[in-house]
């Protein structure tokens, strides 16, 4: 869908930081969790007991989850990718506000990234 006529917009930057932080913060505790999946699927694909038969298929779909684990861990390192980029984005085009609104916003921004703080 187009949009015709001019648009109005402003960009709410600490918004927007404490969604990148979040995302962050949500993408630490995954990645902490797919390290764990991952050596438990790797140690199932390695156990000598589930070979032959029905233990090759276990094997391979234990296979199948650590994939699946780093196709989620690199979609979470692009939607991080993607927040701060346009974090960035936002902080620089405030630079044609006064100088106090422009660090305040940078301030928080980068107090905040890349780690949450409870």
């Amino acid at each position: 869908m187009a949009v015709k006529g001019e648009l109005n917009t402003t960009v709410d930057i600490p918004a927007l930081n404490e969604l990148a932080v979040a995302a962050k913060g949500y993408s630490m505790e995954v990645n902490d969790r797919i390290d764990l999946i991952t050596t438990l699927c790797t140690q199932m694909q390695e156990e000598k007991s589930l070979e032959g038969g029905d233990g090759d298929e276990i094997r391979a779909n234990f296979m199948e989850i650590a994939k699946g684990c780093q196709v989620l861990a690199d979609s979470l390192k692009k939607i991080d990718r993607v927040l701060n980029e346009k974090l960035a984005v936002a902080l620089k085009s405030q630079k044609g506000l006064t100088t106090q609104k422009s660090n305040e916003a940078a301030k928080k921004a980068a107090a905040g990234m890349g780690i949450v703080q409870e």
